[in-house]
């Protein structure tokens, strides 16, 4: 698939997410995707460990929406290369648990293969996700 087909993909599952139509997000991924995040020194549920496949990813957003209240999630700016999108954006969180917020600025990389997102990884500063879920301030 082209540059801007993947591009055009990207967006929609952005889109998808931000309307909570985790469905259409879902149906963006391929049937064996790898979606992680940087590991959580608080241990956080969703953080711990890969999802796998689109239930993996299915359970794993579940799970997040259990634990934090996402009040911004947004895209800055996108890197289109050939096979993959980097993202990089920015976002305003509250911890259910807690009840305490929390932002970061984040970088993601998107793989597509046969025009769907195979892969994905997530990088952030883990800190303020942690202080937020242990409700501390360091």
């Amino acid at each position: 698939m082209s540059e801007p087909k993947n591009l055009q993909s990207l967006q929609r599952a952005y889109k998808a997410f931000a309307a909570g139509d985790i469905s259409v997000l879902l149906s963006l991924l391929t049937d064996d995707v790898a979606w992680s995040f940087p590991p959580s020194s608080a241990e956080i549920p969703w953080a711990q460990h890969a999802w796998k496949g689109r239930d993996g990813v299915a359970q794993g957003f579940k799970t997040m929406a259990e634990g934090v209240e996402i009040q911004v999630f947004e895209p800055d700016e996108f890197i289109v290369g050939q096979d993959s999108v980097v993202v990089l954006g920015h976002e305003r969180s509250k911890m259910r648990k807690t009840g305490r917020p929390f932002e970061a600025n984040w970088a993601a990389v998107f793989t597509f293969r046969d025009g769907l997102i195979c892969r994905y990884r997530e990088y952030h500063h883990t800190s303020a996700l942690d202080a937020a879920f242990r409700g501390s301030d360091s």
